[in-house]
């Protein structure tokens, strides 16, 4: 990829100001999830086991930040360095994950009719995945001459 292009990416570079943007605007939304979920429930274990389930997303990443750090070849440009070790895979698993959780939330609440703690809860799950999603790095391997002219 040429140089100038990888700098305008909206992960890199100049636009990093974005990811930050949208990791602000993904916590709140399920900061305010957990929140109107905390308010609505009787039972305050909704909203509890929904934030013991993002930790222990945040956990297992971390551990394997922790595992990988110094094997990436290039540098990610990831919100914090020292996930820079992170597979690209897990990024991949977190979106699916997040946006599962609110689909599945969203599909509860208007086609099954189920408790709105329990949608609430997917949601939580759901927006906080997103929101620690970006804070992975989109890490650009190095590749050679040979494999840019086949692209």
């Amino acid at each position: 990829m040429h140089p100038s292009r990888e700098e305008d990416s909206f992960w890199s570079g100049r636009s990093r100001g974005a990811r930050w943007l949208s990791f602000s605007v993904i916590t709140i939304s399920f900061g305010l999830f957990t929140v109107v979920a905390s308010a609505a429930s009787r039972d305050n274990a909704w909203p509890a086991t929904a934030l013991g389930i993002l930790a222990v997303l945040a956990l297992g990443v971390c551990v394997l930040a922790w595992a990988y750090r110094g094997t990436v070849e290039g540098r990610g440009d990831g919100l914090f360095a020292w996930l820079d070790g992170v597979p690209r895979w897990v990024g991949l698993a977190l979106a699916v994950i997040g946006f599962g959780c609110v689909g599945v939330g969203s599909y509860g609440y208007f086609a099954q009719g189920r408790e709105f703690g329990a949608v609430v809860q997917y949601n939580v799950v759901g927006f906080g995945t997103m929101a620690f999603a970006q804070l992975l790095p989109r890490i650009r391997w190095r590749v050679s001459r040979t494999e840019q002219r086949r692209v």
